[in-house]
């Protein structure tokens, strides 16, 4: 099966998980997935966002010119204004555009990583299984990392804005 190693600084030891295409199968696809989902998500929400907006500022337009006919265009053009603030605000204060970018270019590195490592290729080129699977799972667990890193700054400075909102 291969040597162990320590896991979280204690004295367990444990076979590394991929010896057994275990890392890959239980921790890095399911990993993967949720990037790639996420970022779908987010970019379906930015877009129906973005698109009602820029038609509800259309239709203030077009309506505007018909309020002297009916005089309850008035309503009509203040609700897709509020609407039209209320998606443009949503935008600006979730980052949609900004999350998603971020989760695809994770999701795209962890990707390329695997393929990596599955063909042999790079980095793992000329190294022994447990080296190339030391290095994979290195790597796999720094780049999600990075981008846990990433939400937990963002989220800081957020509570740091509105604390400053509050005093």
């Amino acid at each position: 099966m291969g040597d162990n190693h320590i896991i979280d600084g204690t004295n367990a030891y444990a076979p590394l998980p991929e010896e057994e295409g275990g890392y890959i199968s239980t921790r890095l696809d399911g990993q993967m997935e949720y990037y790639h989902k996420a970022c779908v998500r987010l970019k379906k929400e930015h877009n129906i966002l973005s698109i009602l907006g820029i038609v509800f500022m259309a239709l203030i337009s077009f309506f505007t010119l018909a309020i002297d006919d009916w005089s309850y265009f008035k309503y009509v053009i203040s609700l897709l204004s509020v609407a039209s603030t209320i998606f443009a605000s949503v935008l600006v204060l979730r980052k949609t555009n900004e999350h998603q970018a971020n989760f695809r270019y994770t999701y795209e590195l962890l990707k390329t990583e695997k393929v990596y490592y599955l063909n042999v290729v790079e980095d793992y080129a000329g190294k022994s299984s447990r080296q190339r699977a030391e290095l994979f799972i290195t790597r796999c667990e720094e780049l999600m990392n990075s981008e846990n890193k990433q939400w937990l700054k963002y989220s800081q400075a957020e509570r740091g804005k509105e604390s400053e909102h509050e005093n």
